[in-house]
């Protein structure tokens, strides 16, 4: 079966195919002749099959995704191929999790997105997603304020407002290389970050993080 045929098919189903359990069915039947088959698609193939689908706005099932699509897609990560990282990371999205949908814990959307700055640190789609993902979480780890600064879901350590200011020089360098104005939240997280950490070295003597900004006439900064 060539790619032609084998995207056919798929939107044939998708398109004619109303009632949810013919659907099911036929898609099933679909998928066990392709496991069945020496099929192998490239890396080129499968993007360009994403891409159909995208763009006809047709909805990728999870079974044809992880026999027809994502062991070229897993491949070229492997691979360090930045084309296969950057699909990737947008079916993770697509998906919500495609960890659920593979049962492959190798990568995150996360660790997918390093990856790629890894190999290209100019790539500007990869910065881009970089930069809105960074914007999310330096922006939730002020929204607890005056209570403390969070680190994912709880309250930053010493080690761990170090850690955010590390991450907080990166993210100011991906803003230069972007050309993108997001200096009042980076120089509040400086100030937070800074405020909070020498909070957590004396915090025994004051009554919460709130107490230490208005001991110190910081409560507004």
């Amino acid at each position: 079966m060539d790619k032609e045929t084998l995207l056919q098919t798929y939107i044939d189903i998708e398109t004619t195919t109303y009632v949810r359990s013919e659907k099911t069915k036929r898609l099933g039947g679909f998928v066990d002749e392709i496991k069945k088959s020496d099929l192998s698609l490239s890396l080129e193939d499968s993007i360009s099959i994403v891409q159909n689908l995208f763009e006809h706005n047709i909805t990728i099932r999870h079974p044809f995704f992880l026999y027809v699509i994502y062991p070229a897609l897993a491949k070229g990560v492997d691979n360090n191929d930045t084309s296969a990282i950057k699909l990737l990371i947008q079916l993770f999205g697509y998906y919500g999790n495609f960890q659920n949908v593979t049962s492959d814990n190798k990568y995150t959307g996360w660790t997918l997105l390093k990856k790629g700055l890894q190999l290209a640190p100019f790539d500007k789609e990869l910065l881009s997603i970089y930069e809105k993902q960074l914007e999310y979480y330096f922006d939730y780890t002020l929204h607890e304020l005056p209570v403390g600064v969070l680190y994912e879901s709880n309250g930053a350590s010493i080690e761990e407002c170090d850690e955010l200011l590390k991450e907080l020089a990166d993210y100011e360098d991906v803003c230069k290389k972007l050309a993108i104005d997001r200096q009042e939240l980076i120089n509040d997280c400086k100030f937070y970050y800074n405020v909070y950490k020498a909070y957590l070295a004396v915090c025994k003597s004051y009554n919460g993080f709130a107490d230490y900004l208005d001991k110190h006439d910081l409560a507004g900064k």
